[in-house]
């Protein structure tokens, strides 16, 4: 199984969520492989360069910076927007209100 992480789940396991933690660790046995889309990426990395730019602190970018290396990053293709816009629909049809970057 292939399990794919968003960018505010993996906020909380940086900062030891502990039910975070605890959900990942369910999964490890049957994980094969972690995934982050390359927007996830973006994110990371808009607050990161934030942080530095800042304060000054390379600590928060050294962090992300390894935790990518234990990932497997997906491009944003064309599959990708296609299958995001079904979801889409689909929680709209729901009445749910996500923003389209937590989708694709």
């Amino acid at each position: 199984m292939k399990v794919i992480l968003d960018t505010s789940f993996l906020i909380e396991l940086k900062r030891g969520n502990k039910k975070a933690v605890e959900a990942l660790e369910e999964r490890k046995d049957e994980c094969e492989d972690i995934i982050v889309s390359m927007l996830t990426v973006y994110e990371l990395l808009v607050g990161v360069n934030y942080v530095w730019k800042k304060y000054g602190n390379a600590k928060e970018m050294m962090i992300i910076n390894d935790m990518l290396k234990s990932l497997t990053v997906v491009p944003v293709d064309l599959d990708v927007v296609k299958r995001a816009s079904e979801v889409k629909s689909e929680l709209m049809l729901r009445g749910m209100d996500v923003p389209d970057l937590d989708v694709l």
